[in-house]
């Protein structure tokens, strides 16, 4: 017996809710399918079954799968992400069959498994100006979410190329290998994407990509998912409610009521989140009623012909209550036992007397049977494979079990694949120069029985080959296969080679700012340095781990514990390691500034510079001046802060770090700002902006555009503020940037205001505030307030723009420049007030609970605005 799309019959009512809602994404409204179900419920099948009838219908429809990963689980930030993007932006690897091959008999497994490849074909085909889209509006995203040289080397034309060049793409794909490469220590300083910035980025992509044609995104085992993933995918279920997209989740519902690490799991909020956007879009395969449970198993066993009667089939109900996964198995068992065979006419017949007594009585015991049949080495393929994962490679297979590529191949393909339908042949990739043949097992319950049979020390020492055969294979590119290779040689108990890739892990999770998993995965690399008493492995250190560990708590806000981890650091660092001491103490004046503890911050960066002169590392210099720089404008030494920014910009300058260069420069302005220098602010603005669209860096660009409209404004050239404000605002909108739009609309509206065009000023005011209560940013919201309380002093109502500038003087979220802003509109609502009903609105409005204050401001607003 055969599993085939033909059972899916008994899935039509599910299938047609997953129809229903593809047609309404295909004409431009966003869809979200969850399909939950336990292990062999046929979720994936399903999903498959309505993928072949989806493209028939609509042949312009594109796919992407985006898979977790129960071995890495949540310690590999964005995979289903980064595999989605590959498939839409990267060009197929073609795969060539082994040699000697036979010709395919009719094998619905394996038709399903090539209609798959064939549907993904078609979408890498149509979604050639995916890439040129991804090039345009999210490069950030290159070089991290998906390799460079496969985006541009193999698939892009000239269009590409030119839009990489704009943006400034080019650069990091020309230099992307390079990068790789690189075996140092790692960088201290080096830039990061914050979590924000990726879900603009990819948003952009995605809504760029939907305009051209429908997709449906599949993210497979979701019970799995990392956190910065769970994250994305909600914040794209809110933005692109416009767009041609569907997105269909599949989890186990069971494994998610468990939680993750005792507590509550992940994925729940952003469930419940999704039944209050989307309503009733749960397809549980887990609830089907008896009857429908009946109608798949006789689908399945209708799948090929046969005369199976109503005595059989009942029989067989009783021994699997229709379980889609264990009724096939059962059927394939008692094929191979002989209970079924083919009669004259090729349809699969009973024998008398069936002993259905003897079969097994759980699913493990027929998969237990059926490995238990085959002949020795191929139990073993089997178990190797296992231990690699529910997908595996036939090369790492044969290098463990050392055998010739060519038979493995054999092995996997014919016997395993064709003949058993054990495991699923999932074409090749390419990793440099190796070129990887995936398959992977027919359902995740054989690769979990399989590896659950062999003992401790087994899997110890099959951990530890595989680990060693992937980097024999991999080479250099080892380092993209970090998760999987930390996660081999932590069961193997090779603890030099765990703390490397780890580290590794850690350090591309901190690039993307996934801090949960780079605090996970630099915690596991010191727990392996301790219990083996390591002090270095390679070029790493101890104490460097430790200062990459202590500058992911500092971003993630757990500051004690980050000074505890940079003081260990500095204790050995200081007198042995001045370059990394510096970097220690340049991150321990950041967290000082963050205490608000400025002496500190600023003896911290004082020390810092020290050192870098010690390490004589121009790199160390430039970012030990920048954080000196700051904390003696924080200490109220503005001329000093100025003059050691300017330091800190020279070396960058020499050294070509534009992008160290290009956030000097922006500090910088904002000191000379400060002290009222408009020149010296406007001219550093200006270079920013310049070197970060050099860089493809557009929101940052776009960001420092404001600022430069900020320094216009203030010399009172009010036109080409407002050209700065709206140039700035087009492209933030275009990325989705809310904050920083809601930033501009405040400067926009106070241009407005200067220009006595009270409702323009409502606008971008009310627009500013609904987005920063929509993000929860409080700061930008009583910015936003206080531009509402001018607007309702000109309207004649100074009693209500007295209670707005209750909460914007007096809060503690307010600062210093908003304040100072609201001064002027305070002066005149004491003048149309007095200052006794002046004082007691200001007194209501600042004890009213800010969220409340600022829904009916904003309800008030839309109200004038209609």
């Amino acid at each position: 017996m055969d599993e085939s799309t033909t059972p899916f019959v008994a899935r039509a009512r599910e299938r047609e809710k997953l129809d229903r809602l593809l047609t309404k994404a295909v004409a431009g409204n966003l869809q979200v399918a969850m399909v939950t179900g336990e292990a062999g419920a046929g979720k994936s099948s399903l999903i498959e079954a309505f993928l072949d009838e989806a493209v028939a219908k609509h042949p312009e429809l594109a796919e992407a799968w985006g898979q977790c990963n129960s071995r890495t689980g949540s310690g590999d930030a964005y995979l289903p992400f980064r595999d989605v993007l590959t498939e839409l932006t990267t060009p197929p690897e073609p795969a060539a069959p082994a040699e000697g091959a036979p010709a395919p008999r009719p094998d619905p497994v394996a038709a399903a498994a090539a209609a798959a490849k064939a549907r993904k074909r078609h979408t890498r085909q149509i979604l050639r100006v995916g890439a040129e889209a991804l090039l345009d509006v999210a490069p950030d995203l290159i070089g991290v979410f998906v390799p460079g040289g496969a985006l541009l080397g193999k698939f892009m034309g000239k269009v590409a190329r030119g839009a990489a060049e704009k943006t400034g793409a080019l650069e990091k794909i020309d230099t992307e290998t390079t990068t790789a490469q690189k075996a140092a220590a790692p960088d201290l300083t080096a830039p990061t994407l914050d979590e924000g910035k990726i879900q603009q980025q990819y948003t952009a992509f995605l809504r760029a990509a939907c305009a051209r044609q429908p997709i449906v995104i599949i993210l497979d085992d979701l019970q799995w998912a990392d956190a910065p993933s769970i994250n994305l995918l909600f914040h794209l279920v809110r933005e692109l409610k416009d767009s041609r997209l569907m997105i269909v989740g599949a989890y186990r519902e069971n494994d998610v009521s468990l939680g993750r690490d005792d507590e509550r799991h992940p994925l729940e909020p952003a469930l419940n989140e999704i039944k209050r956007y989307f309503g009733d879009v749960w397809l549980n395969l887990d609830r089907s009623s008896e009857e429908e449970r009946r109608e798949m198993l006789n689908a399945l066993a209708d799948s090929e012909p046969n005369t199976f009667d109503a005595a059989f089939r009942d029989a067989l109900f009783v021994k699997t209550a229709g379980h889609p996964l264990f009724t096939l198995e059962l059927l394939r068992d008692l094929q191979e036992r002989g209970d079924i065979y083919k009669d004259g006419e090729a349809k699969w017949t009973p024998r008398e007397g069936i002993d259905w007594g003897e079969l097994p009585a759980r699913i493990e015991g027929v998969v237990g049977e059926r490995i238990a049949r085959l002949d020795e080495p191929l139990r073993e393929v089997l178990n190797v494979a296992a231990v690699e994962g529910s997908t595996f490679h036939a090369q790492t297979i044969g290098r463990v079990l050392n055998q010739p590529e060519r038979q493995m191949l054999k092995d996997l393909s014919r016997e395993l694949d064709k003949r058993h339908r054990l495991i699923v042949e999932m074409g090749e990739v390419k990793a440099g120069r190796a070129i990887l043949s995936r398959f992977q097992f027919a359902n995740t319950m054989l690769q979990q029985y399989l590896y659950e049979q062999l003992g401790t020390g087994e899997r110890r020492l099959w951990h530890g080959d595989i680990g060693d055969a992937m980097e024999a294979l991999l080479g250099a590119r080892a380092d993209d296969f970090a998760s999987e290779l930390a996660h081999h040689f932590d069961r193997a108990g090779q603890d030099e080679k765990a703390v490397h890739y780890f580290a590794r892990v850690g350090e591309r999770a901190l690039q993307v700012a996934a801090l949960a998993p780079a605090r996970n995965a630099f915690s596991r690399a010191l727990e392996h340095m301790r219990e083996a008493d390591l002090s270095n492995v390679g070029e790493l250190s101890r104490e460097s781990l430790q200062c990459k560990l202590a500058e992911v708590c500092q971003r993630s806000g757990a500051l004690a514990e980050a000074v505890e981890l940079l003081e260990v650091c500095l204790a050995s660092a200081r007198s042995g390691n001045p370059k990394l001491a510096s970097a220690a103490l340049a991150t321990l004046s950041r967290v000082r500034l963050q205490q608000g503890r400025y002496q500190d911050a600023l003896a911290a960066s004082a020390e810092a510079v020290s050192l870098a002169e010690a390490a004589r590392d121009p790199a160390s210099m430039a970012v030990a001046l920048r954080r000196l720089g700051q904390s003696q404008w924080q200490n109220g030494d503005a001329p000093t802060g100025r003059a050691t920014l300017q330091r800190a910009l020279d070396i960058y300058q020499t050294v070509d770090d534009r992008r160290g260069a290009a956030s000097a420069l922006g500090e910088l302005g904002a000191a000379a700002f400060g002290e009222g220098d408009l020149a010296t602010a406007g001219r550093a603005f200006a270079e920013a902006v310049k070197l970060f669209q050099t860089l493809g860096e557009r929101q940052s660009a776009a960001v420092y555009l404001g600022n430069l409209g900020v320094v216009a404004e203030e010399s009172g050239d009010l036109v080409t503020a407002r050209q700065h404000y709206t140039a700035a605002l087009a492209t933030l909108r275009e990325l989705g940037a809310k904050k920083d739009i809601a930033i501009a609309e405040i400067n926009l509206g106070d241009v407005r205001a200067r220009e006595q065009d009270v409702a323009g000023a409502l606008g971008s005011y009310r627009a500013a505030l609904a987005l920063a209560m929509e993000i929860g940013a409080p700061a930008t919201g009583l910015a936003a307030l206080r531009g509402l309380a001018w607007v309702r002093l000109q309207q004649r109502h100074p009693e209500v723009a007295a209670e707005y500038l209750g909460p914007v003087m007096n809060h503690p979220a307010t600062n210093a420049d908003v304040r100072r802003a609201a001064e002027p509109v305070l002066v005149g609502v004491r003048a149309a007030l007095g200052e006794t009903a002046c004082a007691e609105g200001l007194e209501r409005g600042a004890r009213a609970d800010l969220d409340k204050v600022m829904s009916e401001a904003l309800a008030s607003a839309e109200q004038t605005n209609a």
